[in-house]
C-alpha cells in the first residue's frame, strides 16, 4: 500500500505478495528516487519506483486517450493535474523529458492530425502551463512557424 502526500490518497502497490504478514519494515528514498523497503519476513528487498508509475501512467494513458493528451491537463481533487504534479514530484526537467518522449508534436484524430497544443487547448480541463509547453517545445515544427504578425492592428500574414 503507498499514500501519495500530494492527492491524500492510499492505493495497492505492484502485483499480490501473498497474505503472510510484516513481509517488509522501513524504507528510505534512495538518490535515484526510489524508495527501498528493508526486508523483515521475506528474503527480498522492495523497490517502489513512483517516477516509473508517472512513465507508465503516461504511456498508456497516451496510447488509449490521445484526444485529451492522456489527462496530462485533468485536475484533480486537489486541484492539480498530471503535469503539474510530475514537476513537483520528479522535478521539471524529469517530467518534461517523460512528457517529450510520449506527447507527439502532432496527433491523428478522426483522420486527421492536430498539433499537440491545439488538442491541449481544446480540452476542457486544460492547462496553460501544458498548451504553453507544447506549443514552444513544437514551435518550430508548427505550420504556425511560418506565419508573422507584420503589426499589432494587421492580421497574420504567410
Amino acid at each position: 500500500m503507498k499514500f501519495d502526500v500530494e492527492t491524500q490518497t492510499i492505493s495497492l502497490v505492484g502485483n499480490d505478495f501473498g497474505s503472510d504478514a510484516y513481509k517488509w519494515y522501513s524504507g528510505a528514498v534512495a538518490s535515484d528516487g526510489a524508495i527501498y523497503v528493508l526486508p523483515f519476513c521475506t528474503q527480498q528487498i522492495l523497490r517502489i519506483d513512483p517516477f516509473l508509475e508517472f512513465v507508465t501512467k503516461l504511456k498508456a494513458d497516451m496510447e488509449e486517450h490521445p484526444e485529451v493528451l492522456g489527462f496530462l491537463s485533468e485536475t484533480n481533487d486537489f486541484g492539480k493535474n498530471l503535469y503539474k504534479d510530475a514537476i513537483t514530484k520528479y522535478g521539471k526537467e524529469k517530467a518534461v523529458e517523460v512528457i517529450n518522449k510520449h506527447i507527439p508534436a502532432s496527433i491523428e484524430l478522426e483522420g486527421k492530425e492536430m498539433e499537440a497544443f491545439m488538442v491541449a487547448a481544446s480540452c476542457e480541463d486544460s492547462s496553460l502551463d501544458v498548451i504553453y509547453h507544447l506549443l514552444t517545445r513544437d514551435v518550430g515544427q508548427s505550420s504556425l512557424a511560418n506565419w508573422s504578425i507584420a503589426s499589432p492592428r494587421s492580421s497574420f500574414h504567410k
